[in-house]
């Protein structure tokens, strides 16, 4: 028979600042989900705008991986549109 443990912190709660932070990480997954789906409905210039938030919401958070992707997502969606120079600051930000 398997052997089960639980632990429970003493006086642990959800802060009101841990919510924020998971709601705001929320947002920045919706902004990178939006982007990435609009380019295949032909809506370059509204994905750049999601792709920006996105970025600007994960740098907000300190959140480097989020960060990246968005970064990753702006330099692909300019690389799409041949605007080479303007990607190559966004792929930089990914290495």
């Amino acid at each position: 028979m398997p052997l089960l443990l639980s632990f429970s912190l003493i006086g642990a709660t959800v802060g009101e600042n841990e919510e924020i932070v998971n709601s705001r990480k929320h947002d920045v997954i919706s902004y990178l989900k939006n982007g990435k789906n609009l380019p295949r409905n032909q809506n370059p210039e509204k994905a750049f705008s999601e792709f920006k938030i996105a970025l600007e919401l994960a740098q907000n958070l300190k959140d480097p991986i989020e960060e990246k992707m968005a970064a990753r997502g702006l330099g692909a969606l300019l690389q799409r549109q041949s605007k080479y120079r303007d990607a190559i600051k966004y792929h930089l930000m990914v290495l």
